[in-house]
């Protein structure tokens, strides 16, 4: 996502929580929390919902970025238990698909800029012209949170810790606003 784009919804995020609307969301979020609580799956969708508008204040573009992190993570923690009867290697398997899809994502952001400038000047340096597209991406703010959270789901479902959790609930960890930008990442 070009970073004209994104840079005002990074602005909006970094004084986010000093202001009226962070204390209003905040009011509503611990309001729902305390009278929805004893209706679990209402409680549940409520939070997550609430969390992706959190996350989506910043820039509602990530929004879908966050939840096909949760997609991907569970997908990876179903299918690292179902192979648990099979050999290690079709495991081990299963668990770098899923950990490399999320190193992948993270990577993306992170260095794309970084491997292609750095690309192109070795190109340069050995004579060929070489000017590679530079994407200018924006960082997802979090991503290494909830990208880390999600390696840590599906490694301790693929170590026997755990079973997979039921949708909502791997949603609910990986979205849930109070850690979602800054941690710390916590053990399903």
């Amino acid at each position: 996502i070009p970073a004209g784009g994104a840079g005002v919804g990074h602005n909006r995020l970094a004084v986010l929580f000093p202001t009226v609307a962070f204390a209003v969301f905040f009011c509503v979020a611990f309001l729902a929390n305390w009278l929805l609580r004893p209706r679990f799956r209402l409680w549940r969708v409520t939070m997550i919902v609430l969390s992706l508008v959190f996350y989506g204040w910043w820039d509602w573009r990530f929004v879908p970025l966050l939840l096909s992190s949760v997609a991907v993570n569970q997908a990876a923690a179903v299918g690292v238990h179902q192979l648990r009867t099979r050999p290690g290697a079709v495991r081990r398997a299963m668990l770098l698909a899923g950990v490399g899809a999320d190193l992948c994502l993270l990577g993306f952001f992170k260095y794309y800029d970084f491997f292609a400038t750095s690309a192109g000047n070795a190109l340069n340096r050995a004579g060929w012209e070489a000017t590679p597209p530079l994407l200018d991406i924006v960082l997802p703010i979090g991503i290494s949170f909830f990208t880390f959270q999600g390696i840590s789901y599906v490694v301790d479902v693929y170590r026997q810790k755990l079973a997979p959790m039921p949708l909502g609930d791997a949603a609910f960890l990986m979205t849930f606003f109070p850690h979602l930008v800054a941690g710390p990442i916590v053990r399903a």
